[in-house]
């Protein structure tokens, strides 16, 4: 669909409250092309919508996640965006510390793989922000910040 003025996208809304303007997960491609600026591509039969940097991901005709592993955050011509806190490169420690003076509640996953990767989970959005650093570091507070998603699977 085309819009007169481009549709306003707040980061911090979206990892705080999982709000995405009116995007939510289990909304149908159809309901989504009509109340949603088109995406620039789709790709995998139609299963994966880009609008820039961000991607919509369906299953079954429903959006199942939203997710973003380029955090420069460009957007379509639709789209303008609030980047928030994406406009730097986010440090785990440095991230925290944004939720904790924000009262935000959250939980932290550490994997086993590898290297080191943490996953930050936003309790209240469901929002999950993947910090990770392929090379040796020697503080974990030190990862960046990698990717983030919001999906059906919620805390899964």
């Amino acid at each position: 669909m085309k819009f007169n003025d481009p549709i306003e996208l707040d980061m911090e809304i979206f990892v705080t409250k999982g709000k995405f303007d009116c995007i939510q997960i289990g909304q149908t491609k159809e309901w989504i092309l009509n109340n949603f600026p088109a995406p620039d591509n789709r790709y995998d039969k139609d299963r994966i919508w880009n609008y820039g940097s961000l991607e919509f991901h369906f299953s079954k005709n429903q959006l199942s996640t939203i997710f973003c592993g380029d955090l420069s955050l460009t957007v379509s011509d639709g789209l303008k965006i609030n980047k928030w806190i994406f406009d730097e490169s986010v440090t785990l420690s440095k991230f925290i510390a944004i939720l904790n003076n924000n009262r935000v509640d959250f939980r932290l996953t550490h994997s086993l793989n590898d290297y080191p990767e943490v996953v930050v989970t936003i309790l209240s959005s469901k929002v999950k922000l993947c910090f990770f650093n392929g090379e040796d570091i020697k503080d974990i507070n030190d990862l960046r910040l990698h990717s983030f998603s919001l999906s059906e699977y919620g805390d899964g």
